[in-house]
């Protein structure tokens, strides 16, 4: 038996809910965990993606246990760390396949950088809280399971 919460997202408003099925804002709302609707085929790739989504799974669950802080400092590092290697991982990768659509994809993971820079410069000037830890399940979240069902899928063909 699968002992993982389950959390649902609006991709509209971002609202988060723990029961499903959930409809908010005129649309089903999207289960934020992983599952193999994510793999893009690449087994670095997908055990990234998974760690990150891993990652902000149990971010998510501590804020709903009311521990809204998590280790939010550990969140927005291992986030810093892994936009670094990650998107270079994910940009060699689409470089040698010479994927198309190669230098929109950089920018987006340009916008992200550029993001959990914010995010880790509030953290600095502010400190933990709960309307952080919001923020980054907002502002990363929605970007994260999106970007690859959307973006990073773009790849797949590529590899085969």
């Amino acid at each position: 038996m699968d002992s993982q919460p389950h959390f649902f997202f609006c991709r509209y408003c971002r609202s988060i809910e723990t029961k499903a099925p959930i409809v908010c804002c005129g649309d089903k709302m999207v289960e934020f965990r992983w599952d193999d609707s994510l793999e893009i085929g690449n087994q670095i790739v997908d055990a990234q993606h998974k760690e990150l989504v891993d990652m902000f799974a149990n971010l998510i669950t501590d804020f709903y246990s009311e521990k809204p802080t998590y280790e939010l400092e550990q969140a927005l590092n291992f986030l810093d760390a892994y936009t670094v290697n990650h998107f270079n991982t994910e940009e060699q990768l689409t470089q040698s396949l010479q994927f198309k659509e190669f230098e929109k994809h950089k920018g987006m993971h340009e916008t992200l950088k550029k993001t959990v820079a914010e995010l880790i410069g509030k953290f600095q000037r502010e400190g933990p809280s709960g309307s952080l830890a919001m923020e980054l399940n907002t502002k990363i979240g929605d970007w994260l399971l999106v970007h690859i069902r959307r973006e990073d899928a773009k790849i797949k063909p590529y590899l085969k």
